[in-house]
């Protein structure tokens, strides 16, 4: 499905291809001088880079952003690695947020060269009082953002599966899209008993993310089961093994999915299907 499909093409996203300012876009805003900064103690500070998309968080003192960054397995004393650290600014009708990065105190030999490959990374941002419905803006080209709500939580998922991966991304209707993959734990098989997949993405978005139809042309709706009090479509896409469960609540779009590595049997296309409503309706 799009959801998939589009954070696989995060992950393999080539760095420096985030939202850059515009010529009819305005710089960034005077701010206040109030500003909050987690310098990694390894790195020498360098340049800020551009945040895609973010999401309010549980604590009110805090949000949480996501971008394309340099390898999070690197160590400090690898030539290309980064690390990343927030700076906030804080205005009474706006928060600036700056993505900042730390490059390595390890110089680059004559024959070496970082390769330009890009990973999805996220980064919690201290606030230093509640946003309270104030603008938040990226600093580094002072893009305004409607960040994603705070996501929520599936409370029934395969034994051994946790939380692997999380980003966002502006989405349809102007605000950020938040997705939450689940899958299993080192000490866990590959896939949960009986489905075929390894991994479970919840997409949180504007309402058109919730609409049947919002995959890919070749989708079909197969079922309409009731979840979280509304009535949901599950969809299911041949071309490329995929299943999603869509749904809205009010203004907001909620869509829980996976696919298949290979092509399913009826049985494991069931199990599938069972799973997912199962998650969708356990979202709190």
């Amino acid at each position: 499905m799009g959801g998939v499909r589009w954070l696989l093409a995060a992950a393999l996203a080539v760095l420096g291809l985030a939202a850059c300012a515009t010529a009819d876009r305005p710089g960034p805003p005077a701010v206040a001088a109030t500003t909050t900064t987690a310098a990694g103690p390894d790195g020498i500070r360098d340049r800020t880079i551009a945040w895609s998309a973010g999401r309010l968080d549980a604590d009110p003192r805090r949000v949480v952003v996501s971008f394309t960054g340099r390898d999070p397995a690197a160590d400090p004393a690898d030539p290309c690695w980064e690390g990343y650290a927030p700076e906030v600014s804080s205005e009474p009708d706006r928060v600036v947020v700056r993505v900042r990065a730390d490059r390595s105190r390890t110089p680059l030999g004559p024959r070496q060269a970082c390769a330009d490959m890009g990973f999805v990374r996220t980064l919690a941002v201290p606030l230093h009082n509640p946003l309270a419905g104030r603008a938040v803006l990226d600093g580094h080209d002072g893009r305004r953002h409607r960040l994603a709500p705070v996501p929520l939580a599936p409370r029934r998922l395969p034994d051994g599966w946790r939380l692997v991966q999380e980003s966002g991304q502006p989405g349809p209707g102007g605000r950020d899209a938040w997705e939450r993959t689940y899958g299993p734990g080192p000490d866990v098989g590959g896939t949960a008993g009986g489905v075929g997949v390894s991994q479970v993405t919840v997409t949180d978005g504007a309402a058109t993310v919730g609409q049947a139809g919002r995959g890919w042309p070749d989708d079909r709706v197969v079922a309409r089961p009731v979840v979280r009090g509304r009535t949901a479509a599950v969809e299911r896409s041949d071309a490329d093994q995929a299943m999603a469960v869509r749904w809205r609540e009010g203004r907001r779009g909620l869509a829980v999915s996976a696919a298949f590595p290979t092509t399913p049997s009826d049985r494991e296309v069931a199990a599938l299907q069972d799973l997912l409503v199962r998650v969708a309706r356990s979202l709190r």
